[in-house]
């Protein structure tokens, strides 16, 4: 069996092969023409933000780009010629599985052996429920049966091959027993796709973390994908320049960098408890951390707030100035460059943290598990 990430890595894939057949079904993959040279079955980066935002898959221009760069650091996307990571510009970028460079990425591959090999079992209504020994399996096949669906599809395919590639997809955890007693066997013993290619996703699910089933875990220690990606502090920048609508997302070269950048393989996620159970214990639980002292880099402090009064850190830079200074992820922010900020919720936080270039100084604190009122 493969490491417990790779569950996280597969809703990844099932997200980006979503988001590709959608933006199939919506003629914004084709091919395009630069400088007389013509790119085959490829979009665009900024029409392919504003089809993300039209459809909901992201609320700013700024977690487009991000959740777009976490497919691309997991192969899915590439910019045509592999010169720019994912940006929000007239570039030209193509998914993987459009010019079969995803062959080149293992994971990737198996995947995609799985979702033919998931399809085919539909198509020939091979899946269905079982009730066993008092257990309902939902969505179970025999592995003989599939193994005469693969054969079936093409001539001269020996069952013997069949085994091994149905033995593979178990061994990456496409495919598994439904009690893991049993490696696949041609035999009527019973198994299920651990991946769930039909699940209902958005883009910006690539943001957050899962757990084996695909459902959002509230883990302080989870982690969300690979690769270093952008994170702007738009809304609030934007609502201090006086922009409306559409145009309130800003761009990297338009705002200064609070948040910097985030490696979305150690990327945390706190969710603190609501601010009036906090408020119910603060004074005589808080757990003083002193004061950290952080350098503003060429991007930022490297860190991301969120929350009501008080609010607490949601993201961390792993190699910005906030980890270096030891920041914690799910740590109150109660003081910003001596002003008190314990009853100031995030963007009056984020606007504050703007202000200064240079050094920052942060009281912070961390609280126990909170007890009833």
């Amino acid at each position: 069996m493969l490491g417990k990430d790779k569950p996280k890595t597969y809703d990844v894939f099932v997200i980006g092969e979503q988001i590709r057949c959608q933006m199939n079904q919506a003629n914004m993959i084709k091919d395009r023409r630069y400088h007389l040279r013509k790119y085959r079955k490829c979009f665009v980066g900024r029409d392919a933000v504003d089809w993300l935002l039209r459809m909901h898959h992201a609320q700013s221009r700024s977690e487009a780009v991000m959740a777009m760069r976490c497919l691309q650091e997991h192969g899915m996307i590439r910019h045509v010629v592999d010169d720019h990571v994912f940006k929000d510009h007239n570039l030209f970028y193509r998914f993987t599985r459009d010019d079969e460079t995803y062959r080149l990425n293992t994971e990737l591959l198996v995947f995609y052996q799985g979702l033919e090999v998931f399809d085919r079992l539909k198509e020939a209504g091979i899946r269905r429920d079982f009730y066993h020994r008092g257990h309902l399996y939902q969505g179970a096949f025999y592995g003989c049966e599939l193994v005469d669906c693969l054969q079936n599809e093409e001539e001269g395919y020996e069952r013997s091959h069949a085994v091994k590639q149905c033995r593979e997809l178990l061994e990456y955890d496409i495919i598994k027993h439904v009690t893991d007693d049993y490696h696949f066997n041609d035999d009527r013993l019973m198994y299920q796709f651990r991946v769930d290619y039909d699940r209902p996703c958005l883009l910006s699910d690539v943001l957050q973390p899962f757990t084996r089933t695909g459902s959002v875990r509230s883990s302080v220690t989870a982690p969300v994908a690979t690769g270093r990606v952008l994170v702007e502090l738009a809304e609030e920048a934007a609502s201090e320049s006086g922009s409306v609508g559409s145009s309130s997302f800003l761009t990297q070269s338009s705002m200064p960098m609070v948040y910097g950048f985030v490696g979305c393989d150690t990327v945390l996620r706190a969710h603190p408890p609501p601010s009036a159970l906090l408020f119910c214990h603060l004074l005589p639980v808080c757990k003083l951390e002193g004061t950290a002292f952080l350098h503003q880099d060429e991007v930022g402090y490297g860190f991301v707030l969120r929350g009501a009064a008080p609010c607490y850190v949601h993201t961390i830079d792993p190699l910005g100035p906030a980890a270096a200074a030891g920041l914690k992820v799910g740590q109150y922010v109660i003081s910003i460059g001596g002003q008190s900020v314990v009853k100031q919720d995030h963007r009056y936080v984020g606007r504050l943290v703007m202000q200064h270039s240079g050094d920052l100084s942060l009281i912070v604190m961390t609280t126990p598990p909170i007890r009833d009122c």
